[in-house]
């Protein structure tokens, strides 16, 4: 047997609201929303099959984020401004040798990461 990614699937107080948050920064579409479940369903524009699925639940997760989402992009520093200026926050920034990421936390504090090669 195979299996393949299908979603990523992030927990959340308000999924509409975050789904509707990540919808805007990556540029992708709405797939489904339910308000019966409380879950929100997006999907990359791209045909790659990328989904991200927010579910509601009734308390956020305590601590650090034990998985996040990375992503590339060509200016990390101009990226991290504009996700900012958009309601994220800047967590810290890193990196080694020639790679640098900032990792960020979306609306309801849930990391995540871009990065791009270093100078």
């Amino acid at each position: 047997m195979q299996i393949r990614p299908a979603e990523v699937t992030v927990d959340s107080l308000d999924p509409f609201a975050l789904a509707d948050w990540w919808r805007e920064r990556l540029g992708w579409r709405d797939v489904y929303r339910t308000a019966e479940r409380a879950h929100a369903i997006i999907e990359a524009v791209d045909g790659s099959g990328w989904k991200l699925c927010f579910v509601q639940v009734p308390d956020p997760t305590p601590g650090k984020n034990r998985l996040h989402l990375d992503f590339w992009c060509e200016d990390r520093e101009e990226a991290a401004r504009e996700l900012v200026a958009a309601g994220a926050r800047v967590v810290r920034r890193d990196g080694m040798d020639d790679y640098g990421w900032v990792v960020l936390a979306d609306p309801e504090g849930n990391v995540f990461c871009v990065s791009s090669p270093g100078r």
